[in-house]
């Protein structure tokens, strides 16, 4: 299903119609729809209001997942380069409280701000 924010600009409409489909679907699960409607409205190919319930459904889930952040990406927290990056740092520190290495610079902004007295300008040399 195609349901985009200019179809429902509120959740509090889009409930609303949802919980129609389901409630007509409940009382009579094979009437048919009319399908330029639900074409124009939902962008769905349903027949039936109980494949529309169905379809509803699932497109409403999806707009939660979407709002909620479940299935894609939140930011650059949640990137695979940046925890990468973070795994470096934190070896980088590692290394310089055991007193192996000298550190020039961090990967991350974190460790920048909360490390950065670890940092060797090289003018003590």
């Amino acid at each position: 299903m195609n349901i985009t924010r200019e179809h429902y600009p509120d959740p509090y409409r889009y409930c609303q119609l949802w919980r129609r489909v389901a409630d007509a679907a409940t009382t009579n699960p094979k009437q048919r729809v009319d399908p330029v409607w639900v074409y124009r409205a939902l962008g769905s190919n349903a027949r039936t209001l109980e494949e529309l319930r169905g379809q509803f459904t699932k497109a409403l889930h999806n707009r939660i997942n979407y709002r909620g952040c479940l299935d894609g990406p939140r930011g650059r927290k949640d990137n695979d380069d940046y925890l990468a990056m973070c795994r470096r740092d934190q070896i980088a520190i590692r290394r310089r409280t055991q007193g192996r290495v000298i550190i020039r610079r961090f990967e991350t902004r974190e460790c920048q701000r909360r490390f950065g007295y670890l940092l060797d300008n090289g003018e003590d040399a």
